[in-house]
């Protein structure tokens, strides 16, 4: 009696199923865009996230920072950095991924700390002032560092983007770290009501019709 499925923040191995699932009955995706697959989905506004984060550190002063992510070819990945591409250029400043992004694929995650302060940092063509973490779970290696935790409370700021998978003080209790966040309970009633149009039940808002007309939202 399955009416459809709603995917929440699937990774880019997960998508071929996903695919397949969408064949059979209504699927949405929820909290990261898949653009040009067919698939529904209601994702974060990332150009508005990555506006916030860039006048946060422009104010700052920290005009060279660099994004921290997975890897610059999964979707997920592209998102963002077409969202800073596209906010820095409002700006006047150029973004360029070979110096403002740092892609860590080829690494399990948990070597993070040395990655940004031992491999990337010396050879920073750019006085990097700040890092992006486009995940705030990067939180978990990078505070376990006492090295990096050092930096951070001397001469580097850490802007982190957060899912709400786990509250984002928990990372380093007592302290208060800079994120930005998303209205979660609306893009998931948001997400409900898509799939609701996508099932045929009900007459849902407007938002939620131009998603089962195959707009693509993010």
């Amino acid at each position: 009696k399955l009416a459809g499925l709603i995917s929440a923040h699937p990774q880019s191995g997960q998508m071929p199923l996903i695919e397949k699932v969408a064949k059979i009955f209504p699927t949405i995706v929820l909290g990261r865009a898949y653009l040009g697959r067919g698939l529904h989905h209601v994702a974060p506004d990332y150009e508005q996230a990555a506006e916030l984060i860039n006048d946060h550190l422009t104010d700052l002063g920290h005009k060279h920072y660099a994004l921290v992510l997975r890897s610059v070819l999964e979707d997920y990945s592209r998102n963002w950095v077409d969202a800073f591409t596209q906010a820095r250029r409002i700006t006047g400043q150029p973004f360029d991924y070979r110096t403002h992004v740092i892609d860590y694929h080829s690494f399990p995650e948990f070597r993070l700390p040395n990655i940004l302060l031992q491999d990337h940092a010396p050879y920073c063509p750019e006085n990097l002032q700040a890092y992006v973490l486009v995940m705030s779970s990067y939180l978990r290696h990078l505070l376990a560092d006492d090295a990096f935790r050092d930096r951070m409370e001397k001469d580097l700021s850490v802007v982190a983007f957060d899912f709400g998978l786990q509250a984002i003080d928990t990372y380093w209790p007592g302290r208060s770290i800079t994120h930005v966040t998303c209205d979660w309970a609306r893009i998931g009633r948001r997400a409900m009501e898509a799939l609701a149009v996508l099932a045929g039940e009900g007459e849902p808002p407007d938002s939620a019709r131009e998603l089962a007309h195959g707009v693509e939202h993010h």
